[in-house]
């Protein structure tokens, strides 16, 4: 049997939430599901059933992409330097396009999409490598918004059981369900 990895789950996250949607929500005050960081802060992430933690992801710059770093620029270039600690069986996956999206300055959120960073830009920007249980890993995840200068970023992981399969997915219910992190 296979075992089950990020790609799978994220793309079944994206049949659940209707797949690549446009819609715009709103952002008032984070409900009690959510938690709210500055950059640098760390964010612990734990299964909501046991309270036993997950992991714990941080934020630790923002950037603006240069246009000439992006393969094929069609909107406004952002990166994340992110650093995730998974100390257990479970992990908290890297940011993606279907994990963050962007609040811009009305108070919407917004999604992003996938950008690739150009080969000699590589060096400045490294990517973060794939998340894995009992774990650390930190780099670069970039992607493009249609807004610029954003006000904060959303996180909302996808986690998976251990043991999980493509054909038998077992999501866990994690708290907080997401988490913002406000932008200077």
């Amino acid at each position: 049997m296979k075992t089950l990895s990020v790609a799978a789950v994220a793309a079944c996250g994206l049949v659940l939430s209707g797949c690549g949607s446009d819609a715009v929500t709103t952002v008032g005050s984070p409900p009690a599901t959510s938690t709210v960081a500055k950059v640098g802060e760390p964010l612990v992430f734990a299964r909501a059933d046991t309270k036993v933690p997950i992991g714990t992801i941080r934020i630790l710059e923002t950037a603006a992409m240069p246009a000439e770093c992006l393969a094929d620029p069609a909107g406004h270039g952002i990166g994340l330097r992110v650093e995730i600690d998974n100390p257990g069986e479970l992990f908290l996956p890297r940011p993606d396009y279907t994990t963050w999206k962007v609040v811009d300055h009305s108070g919407f959120q917004q999604a992003v999409t996938p950008a690739v960073v150009k080969f000699e830009c590589r060096s400045r920007y490294p990517e973060i490598s794939k998340s894995q249980p009992a774990s650390k890993t930190a780099g670069w995840v970039v992607a493009e918004m249609q807004q610029p200068n954003p006000t904060a970023i959303v996180y909302t992981p996808i986690v998976a059981e251990a043991g999980s399969t493509v054909s038998d997915i077992k999501f866990v219910t994690v708290a907080p369900k997401s988490a913002t992190v406000t932008l200077p």
